[in-house]
């Protein structure tokens, strides 16, 4: 998988892991993390993440074993719709 999300990223940015493989005590995949700072080392960009690099060896990780969080949109216009129904005066028949 391509990791150049990376490019555009920036510390605060929201990222979930994706392969934990080897780092299972200190990352977990499937799980979201804030990406503390990156940078460079050795031609190779590397994360480093809030709250996770603080209490492991592990000085970052590679970007290829997260993705961007993206965000979601939230459509509720079912929910429009049913009260649009529900408020049409009911017709009662004598």
């Amino acid at each position: 998988m391509s990791a150049d999300w990376i490019k555009a990223a920036k510390a605060g940015d929201e990222i979930i892991c994706i392969n934990d493989r080897g780092f299972t005590d200190v990352i977990h995949r499937g799980s979201k993390y804030a990406i503390q700072f990156i940078y460079e080392d050795e031609g190779a960009l590397w994360v480093a993440l809030v709250g996770v690099c603080e209490r492991s060896d592990a000085p970052g990780f590679s970007p290829s074993r997260f993705r961007p969080v993206e965000p979601r949109k939230t459509d509720i216009s079912f929910a429009h719709e049913i009260l649009r129904k529900a408020s049409k005066p009911v017709r009662e028949d004598a």
